[in-house]
């Protein structure tokens, strides 16, 4: 086996050295990264696991290495930015120069992608996903609004005794022996009922949870199809959730979730929770809170055993059980002085990622992914996204994506899970303690994932940006550079996992095929012309480029950018 895996870290002079002697600490760098480059010449030819990956981490400045071609001459050149606690948005400039030898002529590759990838991928199906991506935004938004108005009233009048206001526990999920009622009263939260009192019938309920149907839509959702469904939800969906992240609250002391099935709403939406039902009915002077633990659910289209309709489930299940999790218990503990609501991106990335590890991938996942890779030179992780895929929010398919795949590769390099074929809720691991820090950590946002991950996000990324290229492509057996292979659920039937240059035909009938992170072109030079790229870096983004050198053996390339945020570069040699 030949690997030239490394990390080298270095505080960059202001001013390295583009032409004759650099620095000594430049010098060490060079002579480290060419000795890792003769493992590669002497490694037979053979093998499939030739790692040439080299990692240069850099604080501020420029740094410049050396690059020695392979026998195909291409390089995969990825600048990267992993942002420290106390900067996460914004974007940067950033100049990637390659000077060769006066034989040698360097090229770019691919085609022009520095604008938005055409898309083979379901229009329908990414347009309804966009579109429930913004309502969620909204309602996200809503909540902390909510929350910071709360705080100033408190202060206003000396504070509110917010554990009283309460009529259950809601950090805690009590288990009471309850029986659901055979119909229900609550505040509409559908637009154009202007929160008026609207009921619904109960079709099946078991101990977790139970399915009421908006008595407007008498007929329309039958019996055994609600049964089916609380079924799935109930004993696979709901334990599983519970598993990665805790249990939910119980505000109402019901002990169990409820479903109310609607066609009031929207269809973009397939299902939804409002955040602020979990807090008592008077904190918004606005909005009735219905003032329990309650998905709303749109008449399912189709069999009940669709992906897709599951998968949204446990997706807004998830929404429940992080608030509880996270920001209730700090919330009321501190009287409504702090508020560790987790950022939207990682937020929504966690929701995805659920879906996937409850095995309910052939519902979105895949298609969430793609938009990621289709665009990975627009978008961050939680930090901005290019107005080319903006839309009315900065929540994107495309961000969430990126959040999606960072986590689950951090699930992965934690130790996975293991699944038993008895139990659903019977899930173990080191994948599951890292994602239960990171639903429970006071801390938010790439912060948050840098504590529960245990190592910075400079180390994370490095790494990370260079799966995303190699995943798939069979060059690295290394699990550093690959995500697990896809399995089949035992429980759902559904796949888990991803392969970031395979095909999936979700329950929407359409099939995505994933053909890794987009690439783009820069400038063409030849001769000792140097090729030059400026660009702008995303915090928390990466940019994807190839590079070919052909006639020589040998090219320079200086890196240099504004970013203080743990900017690196990675670059990939290509067999």
């Amino acid at each position: 086996m030949c690997s030239t895996i490394s990390t080298v870290k270095k505080n960059s002079p202001k001013n390295c050295a583009k032409a004759g002697l650099p620095p000594l600490r430049d010098n060490i760098l060079l002579f480290v990264l060419f000795l890792l480059s003769l493992q590669c010449i002497y490694c037979s030819n053979d093998s499939s696991d030739d790692d040439a990956v080299a990692k240069l981490t850099l604080s501020n400045g420029q740094v410049s290495t050396t690059l020695n071609a392979g026998s195909s001459g291409d390089f995969i050149i990825l600048p990267f930015s992993a942002p420290s606690s106390t900067s996460v948005s914004g974007s940067a400039a950033y100049t990637l120069q390659l000077t060769a030898e006066s034989s040698a002529k360097l090229s770019a590759e691919l085609p022009d992608v520095s604008a938005k990838q055409t898309s083979s991928h379901d229009p329908v199906l990414l347009n309804r996903m966009q579109q429930r991506a913004e309502f969620e935004g909204i309602r996200q938004q809503h909540l902390l609004q909510t929350l910071q108005q709360f705080q100033a009233e408190a202060k206003q009048v000396g504070g509110y005794d917010i554990k009283g206001m309460y009529k259950g526990t809601p950090p805690l999920l009590s288990k009471p022996s309850f029986v659901f009622a055979s119909t229900i009263t609550i505040f509409s939260p559908f637009a154009g009922d202007n929160q008026q009192s609207i009921q619904g019938t109960l079709l099946a309920s078991d101990a977790n949870a139970a399915i009421y149907l908006d008595t407007r839509d008498s007929g329309s959702f039958s019996i055994t199809s609600a049964t089916a469904v609380l079924q799935t939800f109930a004993q696979i969906s709901i334990p599983r959730v519970r598993a990665f992240t805790g249990n939910e609250s119980d505000i109402n002391g019901d002990g169990g979730v409820v479903v109310f099935v609607s066609s009031a709403t929207p269809d973009f939406a397939l299902a939804f929770v409002r955040p602020l039902d979990l807090l008592p009915d008077g904190v918004d002077p606005l909005t009735k809170s219905n003032e329990m633990e309650i998905i709303y659910t749109a008449l399912p289209v189709g069999e009940p055993t669709d992906a897709l309709y599951h998968a949204t489930l446990a997706h807004e299940f998830f929404h429940l059980v992080n608030i509880a999790v996270k920001s209730l218990p700090v919330f009321v503990s501190s009287g409504g002085t702090q508020i560790p609501l987790e950022e939207t991106g990682i937020s929504e990335g966690m929701a995805h990622l659920i879906e996937d590890l409850v095995g309910w991938g052939g519902g979105d996942t895949f298609a969430v992914a793609g938009q990621f890779l289709d665009n990975a030179n627009l978008a961050s992780v939680n930090g901005s996204v290019d107005d080319s895929i903006k839309s009315s929010s900065d929540d994107t398919l495309a961000r969430r994506g990126a959040a999606m795949l960072l986590l689950r590769y951090l699930f992965e390099q934690a130790g996975s899970a293991t699944y038993s074929t008895t139990s659903a809720g019977d899930i173990s691991g080191g994948g599951v303690q890292f994602f239960r820090a990171l639903n429970s950590s006071s801390l938010v946002g790439l912060p948050n994932v840098e504590s529960a991950a245990g190592t910075s996000m400079a180390e994370i990324f490095g790494n990370w940006v260079a799966a995303l290229y190699l995943d798939g492509t069979g060059l690295s057996s290394n699990a550093l550079y690959n995500y697990q292979a896809e399995v089949t659920d035992s429980f759902t039937n559904g796949p888990r996992g991803f392969n970031l240059r395979g095909s999936r035909t979700l329950s929407s009938g359409s099939t995505v095929t994933l053909t890794g992170p987009a690439l783009q072109q820069t400038l063409l030079a030849s001769g000792t012309t140097p090729l030059q790229t400026n660009s702008t870096l995303f915090l928390s983004g990466v940019n994807f480029l190839q590079y070919r050198l052909s006639g020589s053996t040998t090219a320079e390339l200086v890196y240099q950018t504004t970013a203080d945020s743990s900017p690196g570069l990675t670059i990939i040699t290509l067999p």
